[in-house]
Protein backbone atom coordinates (compact mmCIF):
# COMPACT_ATOMS: atom_id res chain seq x y z
CA UNK A 1 0.00 0.00 0.00
CA UNK A 2 1.52 3.37 -1.01
CA UNK A 3 2.24 5.85 1.74
CA UNK A 4 1.52 9.59 1.62
CA UNK A 5 5.09 10.43 0.60
CA UNK A 6 4.92 8.07 -2.38
CA UNK A 7 1.56 9.51 -3.39
CA UNK A 8 2.95 13.04 -3.20
CA UNK A 9 5.97 12.17 -5.34
CA UNK A 10 3.79 10.35 -7.88
CA UNK A 11 1.41 13.34 -8.06
CA UNK A 12 4.25 15.44 -9.48
CA UNK A 13 3.81 13.61 -12.77
CA UNK A 14 6.40 12.65 -15.36
CA UNK A 15 8.64 15.63 -14.53
CA UNK A 16 8.90 14.73 -10.84
CA UNK A 17 12.71 14.49 -10.95
CA UNK A 18 12.95 17.99 -12.42
CA UNK A 19 10.43 19.30 -9.87
CA UNK A 20 12.37 17.70 -7.03
CA UNK A 21 15.69 19.12 -8.27
CA UNK A 22 14.11 22.58 -8.55
CA UNK A 23 12.68 22.32 -5.03
CA UNK A 24 16.07 21.33 -3.60
CA UNK A 25 17.91 24.11 -5.43
CA UNK A 26 15.28 26.71 -4.55
CA UNK A 27 15.35 25.69 -0.88
CA UNK A 28 19.14 26.02 -0.70
CA UNK A 29 19.01 29.40 -2.43
CA UNK A 30 16.30 30.70 -0.12
CA UNK A 31 18.27 29.52 2.91
CA UNK A 32 21.36 31.36 1.63
CA UNK A 33 19.31 34.58 1.24
CA UNK A 34 18.04 34.25 4.80
CA UNK A 35 21.62 34.09 6.06
CA UNK A 36 22.34 37.59 4.66
CA UNK A 37 20.71 40.27 6.85
CA UNK A 38 20.25 42.60 3.87
CA UNK A 39 17.93 40.07 2.26
CA UNK A 40 15.75 39.38 5.30
CA UNK A 41 12.32 40.89 4.92
CA UNK A 42 11.91 41.25 8.66
CA UNK A 43 14.61 40.80 11.28
CA UNK A 44 12.08 39.00 13.52
CA UNK A 45 11.02 36.35 10.98
CA UNK A 46 13.06 34.09 8.74
CA UNK A 47 11.55 35.28 5.48
CA UNK A 48 13.73 36.08 2.46
CA UNK A 49 13.16 39.41 0.74
CA UNK A 50 13.03 38.28 -2.86
CA UNK A 51 12.16 41.82 -4.00
CA UNK A 52 15.28 43.24 -2.34
CA UNK A 53 17.41 40.50 -3.86
CA UNK A 54 15.89 40.94 -7.32
CA UNK A 55 16.44 44.70 -7.22
CA UNK A 56 20.08 44.13 -6.21
CA UNK A 57 20.57 42.42 -9.60
CA UNK A 58 19.41 45.47 -11.57
CA UNK A 59 20.38 45.39 -15.24
CA UNK A 60 22.35 42.13 -15.01
CA UNK A 61 19.93 40.12 -17.15
CA UNK A 62 20.59 42.37 -20.15
CA UNK A 63 24.23 41.26 -20.28
CA UNK A 64 23.39 37.54 -20.51
CA UNK A 65 23.47 36.33 -24.11
CA UNK A 66 22.47 32.69 -23.55
CA UNK A 67 19.38 32.01 -25.72
CA UNK A 68 17.81 29.56 -23.25
CA UNK A 69 18.16 32.12 -20.46
CA UNK A 70 16.67 34.85 -22.66
CA UNK A 71 13.69 32.61 -23.50
CA UNK A 72 13.17 31.88 -19.80
CA UNK A 73 13.16 35.62 -19.01
CA UNK A 74 10.70 36.27 -21.84
CA UNK A 75 8.44 33.52 -20.52
CA UNK A 76 8.52 34.92 -16.97
CA UNK A 77 7.69 38.38 -18.32
CA UNK A 78 4.71 37.12 -20.30
CA UNK A 79 3.52 34.69 -17.58
CA UNK A 80 4.75 36.05 -14.25
CA UNK A 81 4.36 33.88 -11.17
CA UNK A 82 1.56 34.76 -8.81
CA UNK A 83 1.77 35.50 -5.10
CA UNK A 84 -0.10 33.46 -2.57
CA UNK A 85 -2.24 35.63 -0.29
CA UNK A 86 -4.93 35.21 2.32
CA UNK A 87 -8.26 36.62 1.20
CA UNK A 88 -11.41 36.25 3.27
CA UNK A 89 -9.65 33.72 5.53
CA UNK A 90 -8.77 31.50 2.55
CA UNK A 91 -5.66 31.03 0.44
CA UNK A 92 -5.81 32.75 -2.94
CA UNK A 93 -3.47 33.92 -5.69
CA UNK A 94 -2.78 37.48 -6.83
CA UNK A 95 -0.83 38.51 -9.91
CA UNK A 96 2.58 40.06 -9.31
CA UNK A 97 3.27 43.36 -10.96
CA UNK A 98 6.52 45.17 -11.37
CA UNK A 99 6.32 48.60 -9.80
CA UNK A 100 7.61 51.84 -11.28
CA UNK A 101 11.38 51.90 -11.18
CA UNK A 102 11.71 48.21 -10.40
CA UNK A 103 14.20 46.31 -12.50
CA UNK A 104 13.46 43.44 -14.87
CA UNK A 105 15.27 41.19 -12.43
CA UNK A 106 12.65 41.92 -9.75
Amino acid sequence: MPNHRTQLVESLGPDRDVVFQFFCLFSRFEYALKRIPRFLKDQERAEASWDEYGNSLKDRFASVSDREFTRAVEYLQSSPPQRQVVRDSALAWDPTQRGDGESLER
